[in-house]
């Protein structure tokens, strides 16, 4: 007659744990930076000179630029380029022509950046950009259900 053994757990041999059955808790996604994009925008829409200074609205979310010009690159305003090999990270970027139309599946990401520019039009950095049409590309890129409302909308900027 064999004896019959019960399974037990048994804590101290090597393998999984108990606590790996646990979820691990998700990344929390990177919010989107409105500020950081319109730097970005500014940078690449201006041309580079030594004499000219970049406003410290620009450079304080320098730290940001590397995914946030990825995230523009996907939205469509701007279009990667190849950097040559001691060239500036700002020379891998050019705007996309302002002929073509935003992909507007990212329409709740191109409203956060007109609603700050909305909010901040008195600074210069955001005039410049208004006066180079990406404020009109921007407006382009946003999803309303009917044409009042997109109307009403791009007059506040008026």
């Amino acid at each position: 007659m064999t004896k019959r053994r019960h399974m037990t757990p048994n804590s101290g041999t090597s393998g999984r744990s108990r606590s790996a059955t646990k979820p691990l808790p998700k990344k929390p996604l990177r919010t989107f930076n409105p500020a950081a994009a319109l730097g970005i925008l500014w940078i690449v829409a201006t041309s580079r000179s030594p004499e000219r200074t970049w406003p410290y609205e620009v450079i304080e979310f320098g730290h940001e630029f590397a995914w946030v010009g990825r995230e523009l690159a996907h939205i469509g305003m701007l279009q990667q380029l190849r950097v040559r090999r001691n060239g500036h990270w700002e020379d891998g970027y050019k705007l996309a022509p302002l002929q073509e139309a935003l992909d507007q599946t990212h329409s709740k990401t191109v409203r956060c950046i007109t609603d700050y520019m909305l909010k901040h039009r008195d600074k210069p950095h955001i005039a410049t950009l208004r006066e180079r049409g990406v404020l009109s590309k921007l407006l382009g890129g946003i999803r309303h259900r009917d044409l009042g409302r997109r109307l009403e909308y791009a007059a506040q900027f008026l």
